[in-house]
């Protein structure tokens, strides 16, 4: 039926589809004129008006329905409604009713029972599908526009441009639906699979999955910003997704050889390739070797963004909240920031014990603010690395040599460390002196509380294992020696030590540095203990160390020494000290050769070796050591002897507890 003037129905639903039918709403008034009159919400409900009412009356007045369909709103209920009520009414109505769905873009999906996934004719938002809907209505009035082809053509260019705006546009109900369709999609294509009807195993599994979704995006902080946690496993791609955003950058701690392990892979290379020159990233090494060994990485790196390096003891030293990975993320639009924290936490699984590494994500402004100053503080301090750098003194720069001593320090420059590591603990009474130091702990603790103990001389980690034991024991492991600090920190990372502190709530923080140097400003410890390590302590030094033990001791703390001590002997005379050196290793070494082991053997012999060189061994008696305790004049001294406990002139192994004055 032929109509003077035309009653078009508007219909949409969301930020997107609204767009459209504004900017369609003067479209079709450009090419038209007074020709058509079109109802729209946006104008057609006024104030006080009953918004269904007025558009029911809409519905049943217009010939003719447009509906503005987007990915977002193609399951909309409003929208459904309204084509529903002017398809129906087109049987009833007196004219006859036009319904064209109007598809902004071709990636639209229908699905089964779609009202729009009938018989209805779609039209896709390009420009043969507009103009065909300009010719549907110009055929329907009485007085068609005779230059319908010259004034479409004449107006579209400018709608054309809007739709293309806006089929780029990512509204918040389009990222909405953008998410729900593929958790969707995914879910439904693993319940059509038949593994999923008919195998048990797999539907726990898929089930096990989805509801880890769920737990990473459920968890708040503050109530309302939002946090993501993931298995840490997925950061090295889900950071590669973020950076591959154009106008991304990221500022970050990458702490080498700790959890992030990726930065001599494959994916590495993706990181940088996508990383912008906006970037910063400071690498933080625990000791020269990895750093010289990395610093090929780094120029690379330096190639594309702002690179630096650091060392891990300054780091924690310096800033010991903040000693950790962390990347600060941000996108820049325009005037639009948006900025996101991701740093590795460990988080006690449910129904279990065991601690596991977790990413979290976090858009806590305070947070992300905090890390900010602190990266920019770090990097005035930290050492920056250009593609030119010389490779050799940048190590050095960041890891100065060491200006306490010219006593050469360093066990593993005459003890084989990995063959130390295997069978020290063969060594006559050295198992039983550690379980003494460890009871002297738990009789000595106070409360059931928390205990913090810092362990001197750590060594490989072998007195440390039993430290963990502890129930909750804060753990300080302080190692100077290079290799035995590589060693310890594997061990931190072992499964070993992860279950024992996740049985035992302990915690474990190494640390490379000199015993007698070392200080934490911000903690003062219950227990200092001390196992078979003092002996590298030089006599001339011993009171200088006792010192530094009673600034970080808390004022009823306790030193507790295990260690060798030789038989009394000449003070001054060099024949005297060395027949008190062999007597004591002798009797070791006797008690391993009676016991085959061939070698701790080796390893006492090399100790011997080094004792009578004056290399890094500095045994003395209980004599001496006692007056340089007493001589100190800060703490006093209770001791055990462990053995050998049938003779009495070959020296021998003994605990000492000292207590501040």
């Amino acid at each position: 039926m032929k109509v003077s003037k035309q009653n078009i129905f508007l219909s949409w639903s969301g930020e997107r589809s609204k767009e459209i039918a504004i900017i369609f709403d003067k479209f079709l008034s450009d090419i038209f004129g007074n020709k058509v009159e079109t109802w729209i919400s946006t104008h057609s409900i006024k104030p006080g008006d009953n918004g269904a009412v007025k558009i029911d009356e809409g519905l049943l007045n217009s010939n003719f329905g447009i509906y503005f369909l987007t990915e977002e709103n193609v399951e909309s209920e409003w929208i459904h409604y309204e084509l529903g009520a002017i398809h129906a009414a087109k049987y009833n109505a007196k004219n006859v009713k036009i319904t064209i769905p109007y598809l902004l873009t071709k990636n639209i999906k229908f699905e089964s029972g779609c009202p729009f996934n009938s018989a209805i004719q779609r039209t896709y938002s390009d420009k043969s599908g507009t103009y065909e809907i300009a010719l549907k209505i110009n055929k329907t009035l009485s007085d068609p526009q005779d230059n319908l082809l010259q004034a479409f053509e004449a107006y579209w260019p400018a709608l054309n441009g809007q739709l293309e705006s806006l089929r780029d546009e990512e509204t918040h109900q389009y990222k909405t639906w953008k998410l729900r369709h593929i958790c969707r999609s995914g879910i439904k294509s693993i319940c059509d699979k038949s593994q999923y009807k008919e195998n048990f195993l797999f539907e726990k599994l898929i089930n096990a999955v989805a509801s880890g979704i769920s737990v990473a995006v459920n968890e708040y902080t503050n109530g309302d910003s939002p946090i993501i946690s993931l298995p840490y496993i997925q950061y090295p791609e889900l950071l590669l997704d973020l950076l591959r955003l154009k106008k991304t950058s990221v500022d970050a701690i990458a702490i080498v050889g700790d959890t992030e392990k990726f930065w001599d892979k494959e994916i590495a290379v993706e990181i940088q390739e996508a990383t912008s020159n906006r970037s910063s990233r400071i690498f933080v090494f625990e000791n020269r070797n990895t750093m010289q060994e990395s610093m090929h990485i780094l120029k690379s790196h330096a190639e594309r963004y702002h690179v630096a390096a650091i060392s891990f003891k300054r780091l924690s030293k310096q800033f010991p909240e903040f000693a950790k990975d962390f990347s600060i993320i941000t996108y820049n639009e325009g005037k639009a920031r948006n900025q996101i924290i991701a740093y590795y936490k460990e988080v006690t699984r449910k129904r279990s014990s065991n601690n596991q590494t977790r990413i979290i994500f976090d858009t806590t402004l305070g947070t992300i603010g905090a890390h900010e100053t602190i990266f920019m503080s770090l990097w005035n301090e930290a050492e920056e690395i250009h593609d030119s750098t010389d490779e050799v003194e940048a190590v050095k720069k960041v890891f100065p040599e060491s200006k306490v001593s010219d006593i050469k320090k360093e066990m593993s420059r005459y003890i084989p460390i990995a063959k130390y590591d295997k069978h020290e603990e063969e060594h006559a009474y050295y198992i039983e002196m550690m379980q003494t130091i460890v009871r002297s702990i738990s009789s000595a603790r106070e409360s059931t509380d928390r205990i913090k103990i810092l362990e001197l001389g750590a060594g490989t980690g072998i007195f440390t294992k039993r430290l963990l034991a502890i129930q909750g024991a804060d753990v300080t492991a302080v190692e100077i020696d290079c290799k035995c600090y590589d060693l310890l920190l594997q061990k931190k990372r072992s499964r070993k030590f992860t279950e024992l502190t996740s049985k035992h709530h302990s915690t474990i923080e190494c640390i490379n540095d000199d015993s007698i140097a070392f200080a934490n400003s911000s903690t003062k410890f219950d227990f200092i203990v001390s196992s078979f390590s003092d002996h590298h302590i030089h006599h001339s030094r011993k009171s200088e160390y006792l010192s530094n033990i009673c600034r970080n001791l808390n004022k009823n703390g306790l030193f507790i020494v295990g260690d060798e001590f030789l038989p009394t002997y000449k003070k001054g005379s060099e024949v005297s000290y060395n027949r008190a050196l062999k007597l004591y290793h002798n009797h070791i070494i006797d008690i391993a050769k009676e016991a085959g082991a061939k070698e701790l053997i080796d390893l006492e012999t090399a100790a011997l070796n080094s004792g009578l060189e004056r290399e890094g061994d500095f045994k003395i008696s209980c004599k001496e050591y006692e007056a340089i305790i007493t001589g100190n004049a800060q703490f006093s001294f209770e001791k055990k002897l462990i053995g050998p406990k049938n003779l009495t002139n070959i020296g021998g192994v003994y605990v000492y507890t000292l207590r501040k004055l």
